[in-house]
């Protein structure tokens, strides 16, 4: 019993020092087929910023869970939203039309004994090269199942993150408005 202890409490020790990297975001084929059917034109991604660092930082159960784009998720979420456009054939780098944004909220909870939580809450904003067409408020929340034992609740938290940025990119996209002023 005595062995047991220790074993957890080295287990606890070494969960809570390491360091893990988000998995690159991978292009939603419901979120391509949206931009597809309903955006014939091409746009630029212009510069997304944070509202403040703390969405740059995020833990998993002490440890630290940084994006893989440069330790910045307003570049992941920047990324995210070009490799969608990309894969519908929507983005080009000289459009006059550009989104950018600011990413107000993110973040992940897998502390849980049987659900872990994320959010990410952004503001997006569509111009062209004398006016504003379009900026709101766009925020998402997903649940997984949670784990009390760190091994299992960790990696899932880490496999099931992307899926948040996934969600937000969808209501984006479901927004008339926002498929209006990309016109």
């Amino acid at each position: 019993m005595e062995s047991l202890k220790y074993l957890v409490v080295i287990s606890a020790v070494m969960v809570s020092g390491c360091s893990t990297v988000a998995p690159q975001y991978q292009a939603s084929f419901e979120n391509t087929q949206v931009l597809k059917n309903n955006s014939a034109n091409k746009v630029a991604v212009s510069e997304f910023q944070a509202a403040d660092e703390k969405v740059n930082h995020l833990t998993i159960r002490g440890g630290n869970f940084s994006a893989p784009t440069n330790g910045s998720y307003v570049e992941y979420l920047k990324k995210a939203l070009e490799q969608e456009l990309y894969d519908a054939n929507r983005l080009a780098d000289d459009s006059d039309v550009t989104i950018g944004g600011t990413l107000l909220e993110n973040e992940i909870d897998a502390s849980g004994f049987t659900t872990g939580v994320a959010h990410v809450k952004a503001e997006f904003t569509v111009k062209d090269s004398t006016k504003t067409r379009y900026q709101k408020l766009h925020s998402a929340d997903i649940q997984w199942p949670s784990n009390l034992v760190g091994a299992i609740a960790i990696p899932r938290a880490i496999q099931e993150y992307p899926r948040v940025f996934s969600e937000l990119l969808g209501k984006l996209y479901a927004d008339t408005e926002f498929l209006e002023a990309l016109k």
